[in-house]
């Protein structure tokens, strides 16, 4: 009996140790907590009262434009019956913001010369016509059947790259407005010789191409930047330079 009972013995001893144990800790870490000061909970933040929405400001009126008058009359153009005030109404003028009673109209488009910016429809403008010395109103302003709006162009082969004001640069012998071998190029050596031979004829005649010495810009010396007649057909200067023409062509200059 003694030796169950001292095993039990030490047995709830054991247990009532561990037991002590675990309520000793408890308690500290109870103490432990209430001894820790809390901090005291922080007033609520009183809140601005909202505001009222601003008033918004009155939008603008959108601002008027002021109507068109185009001849300052004090009739606006989309009432006035003529708006140039030039004497033709505006459904049969050709120019009818700009006045021009006469009417004008070189190349017969839609619009009169007073505002078109190419009178003769030839392709080059007028204020570019003016300073190359042709005739705004004339298609082929030399009578070299090219236009000058093909001679001031960039590619010879169409005519460009010319004088719209030299007749000579375009060697075209029958005026087909094409420079070919047989009417063009073999006409000028058919006529090989000075004035006063047998088949010289001055219209197949030209001075050769300006001297590099006296002319030394190379775009105003081309092979085909030929002169008036200087008295002989010779080879170099006429055969040749119709040769290099050779191909070039113009388009059919503007009715």
């Amino acid at each position: 009996m003694r030796r169950v009972l001292i095993p039990l013995v030490l047995l709830v001893t054991l247990l009532a140790l561990v037991l002590a144990v675990v309520a000793n800790n408890a308690a500290a870490e109870d103490g432990k907590d209430k001894g820790t000061p809390t901090e005291p909970p922080k007033a609520t933040e009183t809140l601005e009262p909202t505001k009222e929405p601003g008033t918004p400001e009155p939008t603008k009126p959108a601002e008027t434009p002021e109507p068109k008058d185009s001849d300052k009359d004090g009739i606006p153009d989309d009432v006035d019956d003529d708006d140039d005030n030039d004497g033709v109404l505006d459904e049969a003028d050709n120019c009818p913001f700009t006045a021009n009673a006469d009417q004008a109209n070189t190349d017969g488009d839609k619009y009169g010369d007073a505002c078109d910016k190419d009178d003769d429809n030839d392709g080059a403008p007028d204020g570019e016509e003016e300073k190359h010395g042709s005739d705004p109103t004339d298609p082929d302003t030399d009578k070299d059947n090219c236009s000058d709006g093909d001679e001031m162009g960039s590619d010879e082969v169409a005519g460009g790259r010319r004088d719209p004001t030299n007749h000579w640069d375009f060697y075209d012998v029958n005026g087909d407005q094409t420079i070919d071998l047989f009417t063009d190029i073999f006409g000028v050596a058919f006529a090989f010789g000075p004035s006063g031979g047998p088949r010289y004829d001055p219209s197949l005649d030209r001075t050769g191409p300006p001297d590099p010495a006296k002319e030394p810009d190379p775009s105003k010396r081309e092979p085909w930047d030929l002169g008036p007649p200087d008295g002989t057909v010779d080879l170099f200067h006429d055969i040749f330079g119709a040769a290099y023409q050779f191909g070039h062509a113009c388009e059919e200059l503007p009715k």
